[in-house]
């Protein structure tokens, strides 16, 4: 409905099919147009039906005010003086009621009665229906000013059939006409002020299906819409909505309801030109740059430092001393002594590195390893300077800052002590950053990455004498039967996904099973709607294949689906993303048959097959809280929410759309979209202002895609105020990072932001955001993503910046899933002072093809020439803007093959008229220009304009139109049933300032894994802190929150009943949480040994209910757990890392537990470390004493234990390979013990 798809369509396989052009203007702008019947004045054709109707309807009681006149064989069309296409056919939902600018022909029909008018302005449009719960559909009538002066009442225009010409624009409106009525009755029926736009998500359509409950002509209605989600239609139809509500009796009622002012096309107020806001070591980093007239330096408060400083020391930065007090010392002493590993020297660089490398340095540092005693070689690794990293020579807050790196000189030529300068002094991970000595360090330096890390022991030790990891270890560990990896694919550069059988560790082969892709059996299928990450589960003579385990790449997940999931798309994340993340869906096998193959539906999961990710369980308990700058309409919150790992609470944009957008798609009801300045934001929150900011503290990872149009190629002028101010946002990002703090951060942005151009040398923008991010104590990787290595089926290119907090794991380079086309170059981001790129787009063998515009939107309707603009299975499918007439020549003339010819081909041919042609321009030679179908769509901007060149291939292949906002949504991986706020034009704006929802996931699951293979909260300090402070707290219950995964060095519950010791006082308010004093506080050796910290406390209640959470120092809870009744069951044993194996044992209750004090334990080395009060402690009075019942009962616990097999609760030691029966045995035992001890 409301496309062309009946229209005869251009073929792309050598043939051109013509397609008859269909009608798009009034017949009276047809040369030699001849009418049907005699035209009359539209005043003689009322005057005849009105005496007409008043001499058939005569009867008792009859009001001759009522009359109603048949409008037949009509067309509508556009006023013949309209700006942009006069005389052109539109539907009438068009209309608008200030401007009147549609008119109509047609006959008017009463009885016997002809009367054929033409040019009659419409003047009024009312909808016959509301209110009526008998009968889904509607009439619509018309009103000309003419007929409103007729009588009181007037006279109205009912519409009866359309002339054939214009059935493509009237079908549409009627299914909006009755959609209307849907949509007003609803509000009539709900309460005042209470519907907003998510109310159209499911619950209009249950309300349509209870008022209509055998209804086939709703059927009918609902069958064109092809779905249960009317949010879309009430955005896109929301104007004649609006029109309809404001001209009925209850109009008052109707208009109170939020929904329209969840649609509304307010467009965004000019702010004044206001400053930049930046934190004062933002603004001295970025001081030099051509845009810093545009900062702003705003102190934090005492307040808001306080909080900055508290979250700091948790998540175990160095304390900022700024400005610096001292730098380092100019003195060089001559080396005193002689040279030992672990000394740090500094050398003269020899002539290959002067020539190499720009503004070499007088010296350069290494830190000792190795010294052969016989000859005085030294093996060294080298310490960098920041000018020797991707910081170049950018403005770096202090000269005492080295960087330990991952370069030695192992292979390279010899050092010896005779070389050495002078012996340096270094600080290793300092608590402050300031040292009495030469240097600090506090990161390292990969070269291969050209990233910042943590520094830790390990990195001491070069990598050519890490010894080799053995192939039995390796194949004992990562491959299983039942798990898929990848192969390569045979005579291809694709992999191709199996299924491990066995592994033979002495010939280092694999069995496995070959999962084929249903795309390659297509022919057997049924349907061609085959996703392109569908498997086949190979059930042949053929379907098991030996190869040498060197060949697997890397692990995939497969989940069985249902074919009817597949049929209604309702595969959830992450295994609706075209294979994007390695997530394979399987509903089908192939056997045997005579002569051949044929699939068949599985019924369910082949049983050796180990499936993905639990789906319930995808999003983690308790995600990091993200809040998101420059948001736009969250498509890389989305992205990033879709990896489980984040969920975000707050975002901040200036566009009205954006933010309503965000509301209407937020995933979580107490969501906070902020309209307004990410500066005014910042500078409250700075000046600890109250109000619904997020507070220091309550953020764990920040978003944002800073305006990039500062760094833009298609902006005219650099120096721009304008582009200055877009160009100075850039500072916004460190800014909200060095006050908030966060675990996480990701910074999108254009890659020309890296770009140093000509004549302006000193403006490395990109290095800067690296010092000043390096600086504030994060570790800092850089990355550059392509759209379509992650499923998008656009060229778009961008940098991305991902920070963590000190000792996280740091996000990885998302993997890529789909292979680059082969027109694609080498690039990189720049250039190191010795010459060599960084940040370079990297090449892998991939499971997929990229995805082509055709595999992407193949499946819309075709809309022809979009001048109907309103496609009702598809709202969004409709263009931002409609050409004019000679635009849709100029179009219609472009050829269709060969793909991607433009107005520059056209011209070439002679197939534009002289009338038509462009000039004066030289983007005309690139305007025009059809996208290529089985190439990729070019970047998606805010606005498309066929006359600009700049804008790209945006003109359909086939059709004779440009592309629509439903294909831009495609083509930046917005999901179909997300809505996007506004006109045409401002969704659009949304979609092309937004993140590739392609890479933002991939950065999702990368974000993911980062954190769950983070080390424990303990972590975040440095190794060679070896003390950590404790403290016990007092807890109240905590909602419920089941989890069922216990990790190493956590302290579980197990059920039994209740005991004598699990009274727990009754102060404390619900879900309070209170700390300890100073004197309950222990000092913890070790802090590389500590696993996690532990959180009990019994409750009062009769059945002894327990609650356990999981804590760390940074003032967050990761895990939340409830059981019923509790006893403490601590891990003393930490487990390797990859495996399942938990070593636990069980106690007694202990005076440590007593009275329902809660405990923090700390695992550290298979001992038990506990803070126990002073008041509670009865065999040692001794506060430092670590000793306690508690680690001792858990000793005699662990002899009881050692030589059952068993474990605590009955739970064998190799449990997760056990059984049920023997499960259940070890429960009975459970009980029998537990009886016992009662």
């Amino acid at each position: 409905m409301g496309c062309d798809s009946d229209s005869p369509v251009r073929s792309d396989h050598g043939h051109v099919q013509i397609r008859p052009r269909l009608p798009e203007f009034a017949r009276t702008q047809a040369a030699n147009w001849n009418p049907p019947a005699p035209v009359i004045s539209e005043e003689d054709a009322i005057e005849r039906c009105k005496n007409e109707f008043t001499r058939t309807q005569q009867r008792p009681g009859f009001d001759a005010s009522e009359i109603t006149i048949d409008l037949v064989d009509f067309e509508i069309f556009r006023s013949p003086d309209h700006r942009r296409g006069p005389n052109e056919l539109a539907p009438l939902h068009h209309f608008d009621i200030e401007a009147k600018d549609l008119w109509f022909n047609g006959t008017l029909s009463i009885s016997n009665v002809q009367c054929y008018i033409e040019l009659v302005p419409i003047e009024n449009i009312s909808i016959e229906g509301y209110g009526d719960g008998g009968s889904p559909s509607t009439t619509v009538y018309l009103q000309t000013r003419l007929c409103q002066a007729v009588s009181n009442q007037g006279v109205w225009l009912r519409l009866g059939n359309p002339l054939p010409r214009y059935e493509r624009f009237h079908e549409p409106f009627c299914w909006i006409a009755n959609f209307t009525k849907h949509f007003i009755d609803y509000l009539d029926s709900r309460d005042p002020g209470t519907v907003g736009l998510g109310a159209f998500r499911t619950e209009f359509w249950l309300w349509l299906k209870r008022r209509f409950p055998s209804s086939t002509r709703l059927q009918l209605w609902a069958r064109a819409r092809c779905g249960s989600d009317f949010r879309q239609d009430v955005n896109n139809y929301n104007s004649f909505l609006r029109n309809q509500a404001q001209n009925l009796p209850t109009s008052e009622h109707l208009l109170s309801h939020p929904v329209w002012e969840d649609c509304s096309r307010q467009e965004a107020t000019e702010h004044s030109l206001r400053p930049t806001i930046a934190t004062p070591i933002v603004k001295h980093c970025f001081n030099n740059l051509y845009f810093a007239k545009c900062i702003q330096e705003v102190p934090p408060c005492k307040k808001a430092r306080k909080a900055q400083v508290q979250r700091m020391c948790a998540l175990g930065f160095a304390k900022e001393v700024f400005p610096h007090k001292r730098e380092t010392s100019a003195a060089k002493a001559p080396v005193v002594g002689p040279v030992s590993p672990g000394d740090i020297v500094a050398l003269p660089p020899d002539a290959d590195t002067i020539c190499n490398w720009k503004n070499t340095d007088k010296e350069w540092y290494a830190y000792v390893t190795r010294v052969e005693p016989l000859t005085g070689r030294m093996y060294v690794m080298w310490l960098y300077l920041p000018t020797h990293t991707t910081i170049l020579d950018t403005t770096y807050p202090t000269k005492q800052e080295l960087f330990l790196s991952d370069n030695c000189n192992c292979r390279e030529g010899p050092i010896f002590t005779q070389e050495i300068l002078r012996k340096i002094s270094v600080e290793w991970n300092p608590k402050q950053l300031w040292t009495d000595k030469d240097f600090f360090v506090r990161q390292t330096y990969l070269t291969d990455d050209n990233c910042f890390v943590t520094f830790n022991d390990s990195h001491l030790t070069c990598q050519h004498c890490e010894p080799a990891k053995t192939t039995q270890g390796k194949d004992s560990v990562v491959y299983q039967p039942g798990e898929c990896f990848y192969v390569k694919k045979p005579g291809t550069t694709l992999l191709d996904p199996i299924m491990i059988v066995s592994v033979d560790i002495s010939t280092t082969t694999v069995t496995a099973r070959r999962l084929l892709r249903k795309l390659d059996c297509a022919h057997l299928c049924q349907t061609q709607d085959i996703l392109a990450n569908e498997l086949v589960w190979m059930d042949t003579a053929d379907s098991h294949f030996r190869f040498p385990d060197n060949q697997i790449r890397r692990k995939c997940y497969v989940r069985y689906f249902h074919e009817q999931d597949i049929l209604e798309r309702r595969i959830p994340v992450p295994y609706n993303r075209r294979g994007n993340g390695d997530y394979w869906i399987l509903t089908t096998k192939l056997t045997d048959a005579k002569g051949g193959h044929r699939l068949e539906n599985l019924k369910r999961c082949p049983s050796v097959l180990k499936q993905g990710p639990v789906l319930h369980g995808w999003t983690l308990p308790n995600p990091l809280q993200g809040l998101s700058i420059f948001s736009g309409g969250g498509n890389l919150d989305r992205g990033l929410e879709d990896g489980g790992a984040v969920s975000f609470h707050t975002a901040i944009d200036i566009s009205h759309q954006a933010i309503k957008t965000q509301q209407t798609n937020a995933r979580r009801p107490d969501f906070r979209a902020c309209r307004g300045s990410v500066d005014d934001y910042l500078r409250a929150v700075l000046e600890g202002k109250s109000g619904s900011f997020a507070h220091i503290g309550s953020v764990h990872c920040i978003a944002a895609g800073c305006p990039c149009q500062g760094f833009s190629r298609l902006q005219v002028d650099m120096r721009s105020e304008a582009s200055l101010r877009n160009a100075s946002h850039v500072t916004t990002f460190p800014s909200f990072v060095d006050i908030y703090r966060p675990e996480y951060a990701i910074l999108e942005n254009v890659v020309n932001m890296a770009t140093i151009k000509k004549g302006c040398e000193e403006e490395k923008v990109f290095s800067q955001l690296i010092a000043c991010l390096v600086y504030l104590g994060y570790q800092v990787q850089q990355f550059l993503c392509d759209a379509w290595n992650y499923g998008s089926a656009q060229r778009r290119s961008r940098l991305f910046i991902c920070i963590a907090a000190p000792g996280l794991t740091p996000i990885s380079p998302p993997i890529q899933t789909h292979a680059h086309p082969s027109t694609v170059n080498r690039l990189s981001l720049g250039n190191l002072p010795n010459g060599q790129k960084f940040g370079r787009r990297e090449w892998h063998d991939t499971p997929f093809e990229y995805v082509t515009a055709r595999d992407a939107v193949g499946d819309l309707p075709d809309i022809g020439t979009a001048t109907v603009q309103t496609c009702i299975r598809v709202p969004d499918h409709r263009t931002p803007q409609t050409q004019n007439s000679a635009d849709r020549s100029i179009t219609e003339r472009i050829p269709h093959t060969p793909h991607g010819s433009g107005y520059a081909t056209a011209l070439r041919l002679k197939q534009i008229p002289e009338a038509l042609q462009k000039s004066g321009k030289t983007e005309y030679k690139r305007s025009f220009q059809r996208v290529d179908p089985n190439g990729l769509f070019a970047t998606i901007t805010t606005r498309f304009s066929p006359q600009d060149g700049r804008c790209g291939n945006i003109m359909h292949w086939s059709q004779d139109r440009m592309m629509t906002v439903q294909e831009a949504r495609r083509a930046q991986g917005v999901p179909d049933d997300e809505v996007i706020i506004g006109s045409q034009k401002q969704q659009l704006k949304i979609i092309g300032n937004g993140v590739d929802r392609g890479p933002a996931f991939a950065f999702g699951l990368a974000h993911r894994q980062a954190w769950l293979s983070s080390q424990s909260p303990l972590k975040t300090q440095s190794s060679l802190r070896n003390t950590v402070r404790a403290r016990s707290l007092s807890i109240s219950p905590l909602p419920e929150q089941i989890s069922q995964n216990i990790s190493t060095g956590i302290l579980g519950l197990s059920d039994r009943k209740q005991h004598p010791w699990s009274n727990a006082t009754k102060t404390n308010p619900a879900n309070a949480v209170v700390p300890g004093s100073e004197s309950d506080e222990s000092c913890l050796s070790d802090s590389d040994s500590i696993r996690s910290i532990i959180v009990v406390r019994p409750n009062s209640s009769t059945t002894a209910k327990g609650i356990k959470q999981q804590i760390d120092l940074r003032g967050h809870a990761t895990s939340v757990y409830k059981s019923g009744s509790v006893r403490p069951r601590v891990i003393v044993r930490p487990s390797p890392p990859r495996k399942h194996r938990l070593s636990v044992s069980e106690d007694r209750p202990t005076t440590s537990m007593l009275d329902g004090e809660m405990k923090m334990l700390e695992i550290a080395n298979g001992n038990v470390l506990s803070s126990t009060p002073p008041t509670r402690q009865k065999r040692s009075q001794d506060p430092t004493d670590t000793r306690s019942e508690t680690s001792d009962s858990i000793s005699r616990a662990r002899k009881r234990t050692r030589h059952s097999g068993l474990i605590a609760d009955g739970m064998p030691r190799n449990w997760h390979q056990v059984p049920e029966k023997a499960m259940k045995k070890g429960n009975l035992r459970r009980e029998a013990r537990n009886k016992k001890f009662q």
